[in-house]
């Protein structure tokens, strides 16, 4: 069983003083002030700095006339941000973990004082794992969530000078034009629109949700391997299914269950498999040759039906949590076959 806690409420931002000796000691900054000198209450999140000075009235609209130059100041600068949480430890859970589903860019993640994490990618998901039943739990009745986000762009520009100028391919000309070519250094983007009819806005904060997750044991991960293969007689195809499944926590459960499901919620296979002791990660929990009476294959638009699969996951014990991904059966050609996965965005929940 996971609980989920969104960590949407009670947010402040700021700018970062560089005067102060240590990026800790913002935390002590005042509720007034200039921007640099105190925290504002950020007005929604996620949240973007952009966004938070432009609803406080603090620069004009970049998406006006020639305002967009008058705000270029802000992907110079850091930005910080910070909110106090509450914690309350459910019983029989004994894991936990903070997720960022997006942080922009190049960030530094504080948790009561104590850096977590380290950030320079705002395209993927950042995760930091607790246990909560040793003496290095950093969770407390009440928590501090500190991010400070540096400039992008100065450390693009610090990498072109050790490194040299990137040529830049079709995708990045307009970096180039803009004169932003040292950005190809950090996977980050300013945000921008095609043929140049929007304002260039380098941007910074926690644009995505982040929530903190608590659970005796959860289904980590959920492998899903659907593919084809041909008779070498009659050219028959033969689909078949293998599942892999990584565990984290506890050893709870008692077997593992994978139910196969068309796009209506018929149940097509079932299987359940016993947990080994003290084992994560389970390879071939299933291993299904199928026909294709049973599952369909997938065709591209106008050569068949796009048949589509659900795979359900559950562990099995005193309660239960499962994953469903969805999957097809592809078939590029007589030669070559690709599995295809289309994964949904869950973690193992209650039922």
């Amino acid at each position: 069983m996971v609980q989920t806690v969104l960590l949407n409420e009670g947010w402040s931002w700021k700018q970062r003083d560089t005067k102060l000796p240590s990026v800790l000691d913002e935390l002590g900054s005042p509720t007034h002030g200039s921007i640099q000198d105190g925290w504002r209450v950020a007005q929604a999140f996620p949240s973007e700095v952009h966004v938070e000075l432009l609803k406080a009235g603090l620069i004009p609209d970049p998406y006006v006339g020639f305002n967009e130059h008058k705000v270029q100041w802000i992907g110079d600068v850091e930005w910080l941000y910070k909110c106090s949480f509450s914690f309350i430890k459910y019983p029989g859970h004994e894991h936990a973990i903070l997720e960022f589903e997006g942080l922009d860019t190049i960030c530094d993640v504080y948790l009561n004082g104590t850096q977590i994490l380290s950030t320079d990618n705002q395209f993927r998901t950042y995760s930091y794992p607790i246990s909560l039943s040793n003496d290095t739990n950093l969770l407390k009745e009440t928590n501090t969530l500190f991010l400070h986000f540096k400039s992008a762009k100065a450390l693009a520009k610090a990498e072109e000078a050790k490194y040299g100028k990137v040529r830049a391919g079709s995708t990045n000309l307009v970096l180039l034009q803009l004169g932003l070519g040292s950005l190809q250094y950090s996977v980050s983007r300013p945000r921008t629109h095609v043929l140049l009819q929007g304002p260039e806005l380098m941007t910074a904060g926690p644009y995505r949700p982040i929530t903190l997750k608590t659970y005796s044991a959860r289904l980590n991960e959920v492998h899903t391997r659907a593919s084809v293969s041909f008779d070498k007689t009659t050219g028959a195809p033969s689909p078949s299914l293998k599942v892999d499944v990584l565990l984290e926590g506890s050893s709870i459960f008692e077997a593992v269950e994978v139910v196969l499901k068309d796009s209506t919620g018929k149940e097509l296979k079932r299987e359940q498999k016993a947990l080994p002791n003290n084992v994560n990660a389970i390879p071939d929990v299933v291993v299904w040759n199928l026909s294709t009476e049973e599952v369909k294959l997938w065709w591209p638009v106008g050569y068949g039906e796009q048949n589509l699969y659900d795979v359900q996951v559950s562990l099995i014990g005193l309660v239960s949590a499962s994953l469903r991904p969805r999957l097809n059966w592809t078939e590029r050609d007589s030669r070559t076959i690709k599995s295809s996965i289309h994964r949904r965005n869950a973690l193992a929940s209650a039922r």
